[in-house]
């Protein structure tokens, strides 16, 4: 199947297949490899080390870290006001 995807996607981008609805919008991006790339567009390697931020990655974990913190005091809080009865 992995070989007729783009076929496919192409014939719905295109609208040759029947029963999508005509104001569906479908845009198809390309894969290109890092040569083919501007190198003057690109970012520093490591731009953690220039910015003196966090990556992405240590960004996202962060988040994920703190919402699931939160999710587990909030839940934690709940069962104690479920216990405790109405305030």
């Amino acid at each position: 199947m992995a070989d007729g995807l783009p076929a496919l996607l192409r014939a719905i981008a295109d609208k040759l297949i029947p029963g999508i609805p005509e104001q569906t919008r479908v845009s198809i991006l390309q894969q290109t490899n890092i040569s083919d790339a501007n190198t003057d567009d690109l970012p520093p390697a490591n731009p953690s080390k220039g910015s003196g931020g966090p990556t992405v990655l240590e960004d996202v974990v962060d988040k994920a870290t703190a919402k699931s913190d939160l999710e587990q005091e909030i839940n934690g809080t709940r069962s104690v006001n479920m216990k405790c009865g109405p305030v």
